[in-house]
């Protein structure tokens, strides 16, 4: 996914399938937020808000050198809107585990909005990768303590075929705001059928499943179709480096479900997007 040779091969190499993946259960950020994640350069995760609104629609747009990073913008705007940093986890850098982080602005410097990759606790020696990965937040207490400040909330996702009828999909949990509060939902990434003439290989929809109990939200009633699609994302093949990713949001799901929920979007779709190349996907 990055936009070198090197970055390819490893990544790909690190990212290997596994077959039985866990069953989806709804995960308690609670439950491992205080894991211990070596911090990024600069500030990091202590703002879920853009330093500006998310667009609509973003591509992703690689530079002309040898960098782990690239970056997420408009057509219409700006094309460096948001810097993504990769990690192949073998250098001691970024996270310590093949990852990817979304910066809130467009340096690699700039603190990080959320950080999606491999289980805390991976190291290179580990023989096999599953199928769980871990999703870090900004704390939703903002009175946390500094390391927690630093280390943030934890969420997990969860490849595997959940429905037979659906096929290998992503499953993670998070909170949206609802009614001046928030609530826990469940969400799925799945594959969807790619449109004859389409230049994008891969599709990808995220699906509203529901609401569930757990830290800092309410379980209730909340107006929404199941199986409702509130987001989009697309990948060409690895070796395409002109707009080879883009995320779409539906409608008004971004202010109604709030930033958390679309940060989470973004760096999920990345993170499934990593996960493709690295035949991990299906």
């Amino acid at each position: 996914m990055g936009s070198a040779s090197e970055a390819k091969a490893v990544e790909a190499a690190s990212l290997q399938h596994h077959d039985t993946p866990p069953a989806y259960t709804a995960h308690d950020a609670a439950a491992s937020s205080s894991g211990a994640t070596p911090a990024i350069p600069g500030p990091a995760l202590n703002s879920v808000s853009p330093y500006e609104p998310l667009p609509s629609t973003m591509h992703a747009y690689y530079t002309f050198k040898i960098t782990r990073t690239f970056h997420l913008g408009s057509d219409d705007t700006d094309h460096k809107l948001f810097a993504v940093s990769n990690y192949v986890g073998f250098d001691g850098k970024g996270p310590g585990k093949p990852s990817v982080v979304l910066h809130n602005g467009p340096s690699p410097d700039d603190p990080a909005l959320a950080i999606a990759g491999e289980e805390d606790g991976w190291t290179r020696y580990t023989p096999r990768r599953g199928s769980n990965f871990t999703i870090s937040l900004p704390p939703l207490n903002p009175t946390a303590k500094r390391q927690l400040a630093i280390h943030g909330d934890k969420e997990v996702m969860y490849g595997g075929t959940f429905d037979p009828k659906v096929g290998y999909s992503f499953r993670f949990t998070v909170e949206t705001t609802h009614g001046g509060g928030l609530v826990r939902e469940d969400f799925e990434w799945r594959k969807t059928t790619q449109v004859e003439g389409d230049e994008y290989k891969y599709h990808y929809e995220l699906v509203r499943l529901g609401t569930t109990a757990g830290k800092g939200g309410e379980s209730g009633a909340v107006s929404f179709r199941q199986g409702e699609a509130l987001a989009f994302v697309a990948f060409k093949r690895f070796y395409s480096l002109s707009k080879p990713f883009k995320v779409e949001f539906v409608g008004s799901s971004m202010t109604d479900l709030g930033s958390r929920w679309a940060v989470t979007a973004v760096v999920t779709g990345v993170w499934v997007w990593a996960l493709q190349i690295a035949g991990r996907a299906d």
